[in-house]
């Protein structure tokens, strides 16, 4: 089975998927794939599982990274914020965004995870340039700006095309891009209407493969 990332062309023939996403619209030399598809990230990973690797997907979408929140681990815990803003940088952009971003508080996402957890339910509002910076953000109810303009990640292959997928998912269309900075973020922001995380999450939990495991 395969939940979580942007690994499509990383994939086995036969795979049964489950929130997995595509770096990129367009591939090439690519064989037709026999994947049980439960759900996807968003559409624009749905349209590649129909168009490039010719399955079957239903309307259904939900990144398992929104679930986080859900963990009892982290569902009974208590915080307390310490910051206004907190960065958490694509791990591609830590020196970029320690030049460029300003003084606010880093959170490098190569930390423990519950480091990161625990530094994001902390802060008021956080900024990143990573995906599940922003989608583990949002589980927890944490605003999140979207930044990255020019910054290393958002060159790299596929560029944003995996945060539109998400924000898709979620009725939002931010196809102008992330934001170059703080303070122009704040002018844009990405607060987000929770029903659809909630919307997301019941999808996820409906269409995990319970068969499989049986």
């Amino acid at each position: 089975m395969s939940a979580i990332g942007s690994i499509y062309h990383l994939l086995p023939t036969k795979c049964t998927i489950w929130g997995t996403g595509c770096v990129k619209r367009y591939c090439t030399n690519i064989k037709k794939k026999n994947w049980d598809v439960r759900c996807t990230r968003g559409p624009l990973s749905r349209d590649v599982v129909i168009q490039t690797y010719k399955c079957k997907a239903p309307y259904l979408y939900g990144d398992p990274g929104v679930l986080i929140s859900d963990v009892p681990e982290f569902k009974s815990q208590k915080y307390v914020k310490k910051r206004h803003i907190g960065l958490i940088p694509h791990f591609n952009d830590i020196q970029y965004a320690k030049e460029t971003w300003g003084s606010y508080e880093i959170m490098e996402p190569t930390n423990n995870y519950k480091e990161v957890i625990k530094f994001i339910n902390e802060s008021e509002i956080i900024a990143t340039s990573s995906l599940h910076g922003i989608i583990v953000s949002e589980s927890f109810g944490v605003p999140v700006f979207w930044l990255g303009k020019n910054a290393p990640s958002q060159k790299s292959e596929g560029g944003v095309f995996k945060y539109q997928d998400y924000f898709l998912s979620t009725q939002r269309d931010f196809s102008n891009g992330p934001c170059l900075n703080v303070k122009t973020a704040m002018k844009d922001n990405l607060y987000c209407n929770y029903d659809s995380i909630q919307k997301l999450k019941q999808t996820l939990y409906s269409t995990f493969p319970y068969d499989i495991f049986a």
